[in-house]
């Protein structure tokens, strides 16, 4: 009451009152301002970092704070010190003014609140409990409050630390092969900085107990429960899915298998926009609008099988990473792994770090390793999702002035699908039209004049030369 009664409020204007409360309750160190608005979550500097706080939370301290707050009013006799009287219309004004003046606009974090340090670009660094590591140069400094990050890591910055452990299980899920597990730290590595400026996405796909429920777990753990999303199929698809997805530094795709129908187009639809960060609508529940926002999110999908994606995924495969998991430890676990890879938190981002730094410092042909295992995954992942594609390029080569008759177009099918193991009935009606629009060549369903003898096939190809004589 004191403070009131010497410094009351100037103006009852909701922005003045604000400013008036930002200054009161929401001061982080060096005197600058403790909260801030941003994709529709407010944060506040506590206990040395940036945390989520709910609006009831933002409400409380504006009901308290203008519990005994005083304003001048002028009368007759001239001004007298008056009440405040907070009412839900007041804080309502109030909260509403705080929104205004703490809003950051940008889609993108983490970002300098105030006085950027170029040496620290936003994608570049990742922050750790006590500093900043941007992991191009390797350059370190101490983290301050106007470093604004959604995921900071629970941990301190020591490149020296160890995690045996870690690699040992790294080790036993790549089978050793040093590709495996570097394509791994690199992907890691990548899922802690904060620019999705490569524009993949990873595929963990293979036997179950076969480690990456440990990985995604791991993940999770070293940037929070705020930056880490996962999510079913079903949750994608449906329609309040994507609500949270704003502040999600990784989304974590569990258990899948066939996305089929209009519920795979759209999950399909969710991964491509993001990778491509393209924006989308999101419905965020409790809200009357809907948003176009920009996610900036690594997206990773876990899989006991090559996925099957309806026709809307197949520009997907050019920018998929695959780590497979040809090992199962079912039945063999290690029950104290978890606990023992929670000892070793710090080594693990350690080794995360320098898997970030060889990924920033490689040559783009090179950034990106690709274990033997996982060539065979891509390609069958290219025989079930675009087997139109593979099987043109398998049996044909396109021709502006070729031709191919639907009756050597079904033998070959029959042919290649048999070979290949694909098990995929397409009647001999729909064969032709299939292929025509459902591959990325420029083909055409035709009729040969009668001349011709009447013929019906595609037009745009040639039958390879080794499967002509079949013929």
């Amino acid at each position: 009451m004191t403070d009131w009664l010497q410094n009351p409020l100037q103006s009852l204007e909701p922005v003045k009152v604000g400013r008036r409360i930002l200054q009161r309750q929401f001061t982080a160190p060096g005197g600058m301002r403790g909260l801030w608005r941003w994709k529709n979550d407010w944060w506040a500097w506590e206990g040395g970092t940036w945390r989520v706080l709910d609006e009831e939370r933002i409400r409380d301290r504006v009901w308290l704070v203008l519990e005994d707050a005083m304003y001048e009013r002028q009368t007759q006799n001239g001004p007298v010190l008056v009440r405040y009287s907070p009412d839900k219309a007041k804080v309502d004004g109030v909260v509403r003014a705080l929104e205004a003046l703490v809003r950051i606009d940008t889609e993108e974090v983490p970002l300098w609140l105030e006085e950027p340090d170029a040496r620290f670009p936003g994608g570049e660094t990742v922050a750790f409990r006590d500093r900043l590591v941007n992991v191009k140069t390797m350059e370190t400094m101490e983290r301050p409050a106007r470093w604004f990050d959604t995921a900071i890591l629970p941990v301190n910055w020591n490149p020296t630390s160890q995690c045996k452990r870690w690699t040992q299980a790294v080790a036993e899920w790549g089978e050793s092969d040093p590709v495996w597990a570097e394509l791994l730290a690199r992907w890691m590595g990548y899922c802690l900085m904060g620019n999705r400026k490569y524009a993949r996405w990873m595929l963990m796909y293979g036997k179950i107990r076969g480690g990456k429920g440990t990985i995604s777990s791991t993940i999770r753990k070293l940037i929070g429960r705020d930056a880490f999303m996962g999510a079913s199929l079903e949750d994608l698809a449906g329609g309040f899915g994507m609500d949270g997805l704003e502040r999600t530094k990784v989304l974590s795709i569990n258990e899948v298998s066939e996305l089929d129908g209009k519920s795979g187009e759209r999950v399909c639809r969710v991964v491509k926009n993001i990778v491509g960060r393209d924006p989308m609508t999101v419905d965020a529940k409790y809200m009357r609008q809907q948003r176009n926002v920009v996610v900036n999110a690594a997206v990773i999908m876990q899989s006991n099988e090559i996925p099957v994606l309806p026709n809307k995924g197949r520009g997907l495969s050019g920018k998929m990473l695959v780590l497979p998991f040809e090992v199962s430890f079912e039945g063999k676990e290690d029950l104290d792994l978890e606990g023992e890879l929670d000892r070793e938190l710090e080594g693990i981002a350690a080794w995360c770090v320098l898997g970030a730094n060889r990924l920033e410092n490689s040559k783009a042909a090179d950034r990106w390793p690709t274990p033997k295992a996982a060539e065979r995954a891509v390609h069958m992942y290219h025989l079930q999702n675009n087997p139109f594609d593979a099987f043109l390029e398998a049996r044909f080569v396109a021709r502006k002035d070729g031709f191919v008759s639907n009756g050597i177009v079904r033998t070959q099918w029959d042919a290649w699908t048999k070979a290949n193991k694909i098990r995929m009935h397409v009647a001999n009606n729909m064969l032709p039209m299939k292929i025509a629009q459902g591959s990325s060549w420029d083909l055409r369903q035709v009729r040969l004049s009668e001349s011709q003898g009447h013929e019906r096939g595609i037009a745009g190809m040639s039958l390879r030369k080794e499967y002509d004589d079949e013929h």
